[in-house]
């Protein structure tokens, strides 16, 4: 079977219905409408809006973006929920037209509450408490003193989350979109750092805060986030992918990626694109295609050396502006190093899959984790050492830590444990970081990092202080369910590797960073998207099974 983007799989000898529908003309509506599917066009149009336009959409410069986003994404669930319910109608009453496509997935016994639409049903439950524990429950519903991400935006994000995962056909055109987003990000990315602002996004910013604001999302931690999102699934796309034309754009993209990763400037964005490179590292060496993955991750490394020739011989003034991890990578030596070292990589990859070939193929999955994830070890500890021989201040944990994200993790431990049993349980309501901090150490908080935080610039620390442990674990079951879900069937699809991709490098980020509206939908729409698609294997593996 194919596992292109573009494939739909094929269906051996399935029903002769199926067969006289495939070859129905235009000119007979009842006919035509069994192929086109309304509830597949509401995925279609969902896919071109999140994925499409949703990265780029902003009005005001920055001032509003993420008002601006918020608003537009709940609008694109607004209209795939409504066209996702005029396609279910239909089929409904069309059901002896569409009896070879069932909606659901069925699972008996115990398995159907290890699917990842329970638990974020759970999830969703977790916050309605949450929001009952509110001391405000207008702010909590509407999230308004955060980021926006209140109860409104969770029940709309679980809803398309639940509906999405039972009807996703996987088409070339969703990559499509994506990558045309990210192109255009990219190159605005890439002007700014080069002092063209084409679009004059920083209209009204204080030169000392350029770097802080960038591309068409705004804070360089939500590029960062989004970052962690789309350079896996291009690594996936590139691997996987059997289509010529999505590897050839995919392979493009991922060299103007490597140039992103450090005019981004935070160090989140390494967190992510690290645990991304390992999925997709695992899923290629279990799947036969590490040489296309190792070589994709090389066009990362030759991204990050075009960006030191345009930082050593271009015009730009924020080359030395950078800190953390990105101080040693932005280094022109450094990044000839990395892409040698890569592009060693790919060669004995490719010389090993020759003299080993089957042998390789027949290790089994145990093995595969053991040497992807000890050779991950080993480099993590070659970084360890690098940091510490550089006097990094990454390996020393206190309240500035991360840019003050040491302090403001021990107090909201502090006052979590300090919490009444209620409040443990199901936490302060959504955003309720700011004004719970405020009243517990206003002052203190102030004087050490200089402002006051709305965030806990972790999301599993964010969520077990505004929806509890019940909430944290709810979550953490929803993306452990997925995550299990999608490697369990990976081989049956590329676009499942893509998604599994995408999940695991938002969710390695986010340690890191926070939720919010400008690229948390896009977590949860590609985590829905890949149960989803496994959700479509396993319906046309049935329909086989019947023919």
């Amino acid at each position: 079977m194919s596992r292109g983007l573009g494939d739909v799989y094929k269906r051996q000898e399935l029903d002769k219905e199926i067969k006289v529908m495939a070859k129905t003309k235009k000119s007979d509506n009842l006919e035509y409408c069994r192929g086109i599917r309304v509830m597949d066009v509401a995925v279609y149009v969902f896919a071109l809006l999140a994925f499409g336009v949703y990265p780029l959409i902003y009005d005001d410069h920055y001032f509003n973006i993420t008002i601006t986003k918020y608003h537009f994404f709940l609008y694109a669930a607004g209209i795939y929920l409504a066209l996702a319910l005029i396609g279910y109608v239909v089929e409904a009453n069309l059901k002896n037209y569409y009896k070879y496509d069932s909606l659901l997935v069925e699972d008996s016994g115990k398995k159907r509450f290890f699917r990842p639409e329970f638990y974020a049903l759970a999830f969703l439950m977790a916050n309605f408490f949450a929001w009952l524990c509110a001391d405000n429950k207008k702010d909590a519903f509407y999230g308004l003193q955060g980021r926006r991400m209140g109860l409104c935006m969770y029940l709309v994000l679980m809803i398309v989350f639940v509906v999405l995962a039972q009807r996703v056909r996987p088409q070339m055109i969703m990559f499509i979109f994506f990558a045309a987003a990210n192109a255009f990000a990219y190159a605005v990315a890439i002007g700014q750092h080069m002092e063209h602002d084409f679009l004059n996004l920083r209209y009204n910013i204080a030169s000392n805060q350029y770097t802080k604001f960038i591309s068409t999302f705004g804070n360089i931690n939500m590029y960062a986030s989004y970052l962690s999102i789309s350079i896996p699934v291009l690594l996936a796309v590139f691997a996987f992918c059997k289509n010529w034309f999505s590897r050839i754009l995919s392979g493009i993209l991922l060299i103007a990626a490597g140039c992103n990763i450090l005019i981004a400037n935070s160090d989140s964005v390494f967190l992510g694109i690290f645990a991304g490179v390992v999925v997709v590292t695992i899923l290629a060496f279990m799947q036969g295609r590490l040489r296309y993955s190792s070589f994709a991750v090389f066009l990362l490394f030759v991204g990050n050396l075009v960006l030191g020739f345009i930082n050593k011989y271009g015009h730009t003034r924020y080359d030395k502006k950078r800190g953390g991890l990105a101080i040693a990578l932005n280094r022109l030596d450094i990044a000839f190093v990395l892409c040698g070292a890569a592009l060693l990589v790919f060669a004995v990859v490719c010389v090993c899959n020759w003299k080993l070939g089957t042998r390789v193929a027949a290790w089994n999955k145990k093995k595969i984790v053991l040497i992807v994830c000890g050779a991950c070890v080993a480099l993590g500890v070659i970084g360890i050492i690098v940091l510490a021989v550089t006097g990094s201040s990454l390996l020393t944990f206190n309240d500035k830590w991360g840019s003050y994200r040491g302090y403001i993790w021990r107090k909201i431990v502090e006052v979590y444990g300090d919490a009444p049993f209620v409040n443990k349980l199901f936490g302060y309501g959504n955003e309720s970081v700011r004004v719970t901090l405020k009243a517990a150490c206003y002052n203190e908080m102030v004087q050490v990092t200089g402002k006051v935080y709305d965030n806990a610039h972790n999301e599993l620390l964010q969520y077990l202080f505004t929806t509890g442990i019940v909430g944290l674990l709810s979550y953490l079951a929803l993306v452990g369910s997925s995550i299990v879900y999608m490697f369990k069937h990976a081989k049956e699809h590329a676009w499942i590797s893509v998604c599994l991709a995408a999940t695991v490098g938002y969710f390695a980020q986010s340690i890191l960073n926070l939720n919010q509206p400008i690229t948390t939908p896009l977590f949860f729409v590609f985590m829905a998207m890949g149960v989803g698609t496994v959700n479509y294997c396993r319906r046309v593996k049935e329909l086989e099974k019947r023919a």
